[in-house]
């Protein structure tokens, strides 16, 4: 990331952690995955908190992007809602708790999704995430959403 100092801020189950980047109060959120992927996915914190609360399939989506197609993107966030609307139908309201918690308002799920595919964009090509094991891919994956069969 150009030299730029990161702090560790969180973790995931999957060994994933995200990273403050940068100094002062408006930093860009990174993620690094534990399967070599990384990237930005919010311009700050807050938007970040917003994002995970928001659209917790955030990973899938970019999974499914068809190497970062906006419209692909759309598509996938569209079954993984239903998907999980499905398996847990408290989950709306389970995100609403968390919002208020954080004092956060929870944008629809198609602003999200434009802003995550914003982020994730804005990462030039010098903007690499490299540590002891080596140099990290982009987010973006390479599946079209017609590649889960449930979805067709």
């Amino acid at each position: 990331m150009s030299g730029l100092p990161l702090e560790a801020v969180a973790g995931d189950f999957t060994g994933g952690k995200f990273y403050l980047c940068g100094e002062g109060p408006a930093r860009p959120v990174w993620y690094a995955s534990g399967e070599g992927e990384a990237g930005v996915i919010a311009r700050d914190f807050s938007e970040a908190l917003g994002l995970v609360v928001g659209l917790p399939y955030w990973r899938d989506c970019l999974k499914y992007s068809d190497d970062g197609d906006l419209t692909s993107m759309r598509a996938a966030a569209s079954f993984l809602q239903r998907d999980m609307l499905t398996s847990d139908p408290e989950m709306v309201s389970a995100q609403s708790r968390a919002a208020g918690t954080l004092g956060l308002e929870i944008k629809p799920v198609p602003v999200l999704v434009e802003h995550l595919h914003m982020a994730v964009r804005s990462a030039g090509p010098a903007d690499v995430f490299l540590d002891g094991t080596g140099e990290y891919d982009g987010l973006f994956g390479p599946f079209p959403p017609s590649r889960n069969p449930r979805w067709r």
